[in-house]
């Protein structure tokens, strides 16, 4: 495996990324490959805080690693559940579950009735 990052600063854009056939890494390790080879803050006073450049970094990273060893589709799928997460998941009541349905910029979500057999895939 080959990282190199053309320019140190916050971004994955211009960053060649080399993988054998072989390389038997996971979508976590080479994010924070990526993170450790190519995260630069910007320390401009009109930039967020180290901290927020750090977190977006990461989210791209893992982003990045998931689309090139797991595929497109896995790769979104995982950024919508890592969102779910972050920002939608504390406003659920516990021990209550919502149902969700989106499509472009349509979101549905109703409260699933206790008796339906609703799975839920914890991808945690």
């Amino acid at each position: 495996m080959l990282i190199v990052p053309t320019d140190c600063r916050s971004d994955l854009d211009d960053v060649a990324i080399l993988l054998g056939t072989d390389c038997a890494i996971t979508p976590g390790e080479l994010a924070s490959l990526l993170e450790a080879s190519c995260f630069w803050p910007n320390e401009d006073c009109d930039a967020d805080s180290h901290y927020t450049q750090q977190a977006a970094f990461e989210m791209q990273a893992r982003f990045a690693a998931n689309m090139l060893l797991l595929g497109e589709d896995a790769a979104v799928l995982e950024r919508v559940r890592e969102a779910m997460r972050q920002h939608v998941t504390w406003l659920i009541p516990k021990d209550r579950a919502i149902s969700m349905h989106a499509v472009n910029h349509l979101v549905e979500a109703v409260f699933a009735d206790n008796d339906d057999a609703l799975s839920v895939d914890a991808a945690e």
